[in-house]
């Protein structure tokens, strides 16, 4: 019996893990046969899914695991980005998968203590549920059966340690039938994702047009509207966006509709595009979704939405097609930062801020800072920057007002201060901490390799708001997509007239670099090449600009979580520099 047959006839999905609940049918997924029954064939070892996000992944792997435990049992491990995602899905998705399904429910062992949060005894095989974030747990037990989730947030291999997915892996070893499944969205050509697609046969799935019968393999670029529903430049009637887009063939031109998509679905195939071996790899975008929720008019409103902004960009390009974002950083040098200098003088803000910050790099005989303002849908200013001679100057300059344009004040000018001071604590570490009691500073350190943009692992206490763990390498990535925007459109990165090239090298002073790890596989990695001091601030910055949130700000009704005060109104200290 193939995994699909045995999955349709014995799985029965629940509300927790699938809008569509019900007893499992490929019908609409028509896509997922081919991956599921390759986990069952005896000529393959590794199964690959590099595929846009809500395409069913998970169900595919969980789909897999069932067959397993009933029909070809052995250890399995299913790996996740971190140890509460794995709880969270082993509690509650596989837990209710497992109750609704009669014969792995009759296979479970019926003692408290073989049926725990991450470890699932059945009386034909047993399932673990680690967090990929735990190397000790990785490399436990000997399993035929490897699962991977999500593996491009998976820690990667350092000079002292191998990455998660070898450390699973080498797991698998003395099992001559072993398989190894992994299905993640992409995120950049060096991901892991990415580049165990290219190790396998890098399949694509094919599907007529519903008039030529010629076969295709759909991309963005073939969804088309009516011209009339663009109004300006980035404007657009998004309504008519949606009601008027369609697909059209590559080869005889026809509009496709959305009413053809499951009949193209159900007639496609998977043909490889690389050498046929023992791994298969399978790509899939949100195309040949037939969820609501992706319709051609949604994808190409959240197209049109995104095609100037980089880094939500980035986001449709791994999350809507599936496929992996090129580094910007690989390209970029001082020309590309300094084309982003406006007129606008230092010291000012040409807009309406929705926040002010200012982040400190500090050093052993210097500090180096950056104050930026953040408005709408994410558009950021550069005000000042400069260097001081100790952390004894951050209050004063924190504490400095920095005018902009308010057209509700009498003289239509408001001045702001810095409401996010963050200070990088990896020198004079106690000497910050108690600064930022004093003042409600920030302190933060960088660090890599991890799975969330930020941690707290210092009690509040200690530092009044907390010490912030940034993933550095995930808003330097940032910070280098912004270099691409065009200037001029909401979203945009500016710097001040005054910038000189020295701030721009500083940018520049990190730079990816290409190398092989351990295992012979290329992956990407920061290096170092002079002082990056301002660039660390901008970094930092970045991940401001996400905790606050500032890409939802649609625009002024005042100023937004900054404090502000009219002209030649002065306020007392406070917390913040205020």
């Amino acid at each position: 019996m193939s995994v699909v047959d045995w999955s349709e006839k014995n799985l029965i999905l629940s509300a927790k893990s699938t809008n569509q609940p019900g007893p499992f049918s490929t019908q609409r997924i028509p896509f997922a046969r081919e991956p599921m029954n390759a986990f069952a064939d005896r000529d393959v070892e590794s199964v690959t899914c590099c595929m846009g996000s809500q395409i069913c992944k998970s169900i595919i792997q969980a789909c897999c695991l069932g067959y397993a435990v009933c029909e070809d049992p052995g250890p399995c491990m299913w790996v996740w980005p971190n140890a509460d995602l794995a709880k969270k899905f082993a509690r509650s998705r596989f837990q209710q998968m497992v109750e609704d399904c009669p014969p792995m429910r009759s296979l479970k062992m019926k003692e408290r203590e073989s049926w725990t949060n991450t470890d699932k005894q059945f009386v034909s095989m047993d399932v673990m549920f680690r967090g990929s974030n735990s190397p000790a747990n990785l490399s436990s037990v000997p399993i035929r059966y490897l699962l991977l989730d999500e593996i491009d947030k998976y820690p990667t291999a350092t000079d002292k340690e191998a990455g998660a997915v070898e450390l699973a892996i080498h797991r698998t070893q003395s099992f001559w039938n072993r398989k190894i499944m992994a299905a993640s969205s992409p995120t950049i050509k060096e991901g892991q994702i990415w580049l165990r697609f290219l190790e396998g046969d890098q399949r694509f799935f094919w599907v007529p047009c519903p008039f030529c019968h010629e076969y295709q393999v759909l991309e963005t670029g073939n969804i088309r509207c009516d011209e009339y529903a663009r109004l300006g430049e980035r404007e657009w009637n998004w309504e008519k966006v949606r009601q008027t887009a369609a697909y059209y063939c590559d080869h005889c031109g026809e509009a496709i509709g959305d009413e053809h998509r499951e009949q193209m679905n159900l007639a496609g195939e998977w043909r490889p595009s690389g050498q046929v071996g023992n791994h298969r790899s399978f790509q899939l975008s949100r195309l040949y979704s037939p969820w609501a929720n992706a319709r051609w008019g949604q994808i190409l409103e959240e197209f049109f939405r995104s095609y100037k902004d980089s880094e939500r960009l980035h986001d449709f390009t791994n999350n809507w097609e599936g496929m992996p974002w090129e580094n910007a950083a690989i390209h970029a040098d001082e020309e590309m930062i300094l084309a982003h200098r406006a007129d606008y003088d230092e010291g000012v803000i040409p807009g309406q801020p929705y926040c002010v910050a200012m982040t400190v790099d500090v050093q052993e005989d210097r500090i180096y800072w950056v104050i930026r303002a953040w408005g709408i849908r994410g558009t950021s200013w550069l005000v000042r920057y400069g260097i001081g001679e100790s952390i004894k100057d951050i209050p004063m300059i924190a504490s400095s007002r920095i005018p902009y344009f308010d057209p509700g004040q009498p003289q239509g000018v408001a001045h702001i201060r810095p409401e996010d001071v963050w200070i990088d604590s990896g020198a004079f570490t106690e000497e910050v901490y108690r600064l930022c009691r004093r003042h409600g500073f920030t302190p933060v350190k960088g660090e890599t390799d991890n799975t969330k943009p930020w941690e707290y692992p210092v009690r509040q206490s200690k530092t009044v708001k907390g010490l912030k763990l940034i993933e550095v390498n995930r808003f330097r990535h940032e910070m280098f997509r912004r270099f691409e925007d065009p200037l001029g459109p909401d979203g945009s990165w500016y710097l001040h007239r005054g910038v000189t090239s020295p701030y721009a090298r500083h940018l520049l002073g990190d730079k990816p670099v290409k190398e092989k790890d351990m295992y012979g596989r290329e992956r990407v990695i920061w290096k170092q090449r002079w002082a990056n001091h301002w660039g660390d601030c901008e970094v930092y910055q970045n991940a401001i600009a996400l905790w606050r949130n500032v890409r939802e700000w649609q625009g002024p009704r005042g100023v937004g979580k900054s404090r502000s005060m009219p002209l030649g109104e002065e306020t007392p200290n406070g917390p913040g520099g205020y």
